[in-house]
């Protein structure tokens, strides 16, 4: 991973998943962070909330790629997931569109029988419906 940016006492930096907003010093987790807007988020959008949410969880804040289309959107998440394992416990974290990722992703993984991320967290809206409770908890 090559460093693009730092601030403070955070730093975004490329990956083959996509950027990564990481605390300083060694991060003991990873939250892999499903943003509802797919385009890439840049420095100057990511250090202020992202990069409190990295020092606070002492996490990595992964955000990683994925496609429009869905099933695709889901395939390359799961890939990021699995990615992302290798760095440590994965929690999993959307908003809006990621947030329905974030939903599918865990339904995906527990029909297949894989482990699941300790915590998970998603937007509002799709945490209240009755489906999402009954389908990924």
């Amino acid at each position: 991973m090559a460093s693009d940016t730092t601030g403070g006492d955070v730093q975004i930096q490329a990956s083959s998943i996509g950027p990564v907003v990481r605390p300083a010093g060694r991060a003991d987790k990873v939250v892999l962070y499903l943003r509802g807007d797919r385009p890439q988020p840049s420095a100057a959008t990511v250090l202020e909330p992202y990069g409190r949410l990295a020092r606070q969880a002492n996490a990595m804040v992964v955000f990683p790629r994925y496609r429009a289309e869905f099933p695709a959107a889901l395939d390359d998440v799961h890939a990021a997931y699995e990615e992302a394992r290798e760095s440590g416990p994965v929690m999993l974290a959307g908003d809006r569109l990621g947030g329905g990722l974030a939903a599918a992703l865990l339904v995906r993984l527990r029909d297949t029988g894989a482990r699941s991320p300790p915590a998970r967290c998603w937007s509002r809206r799709c945490s209240t419906s009755r489906w999402t409770r009954r389908a990924c908890c």
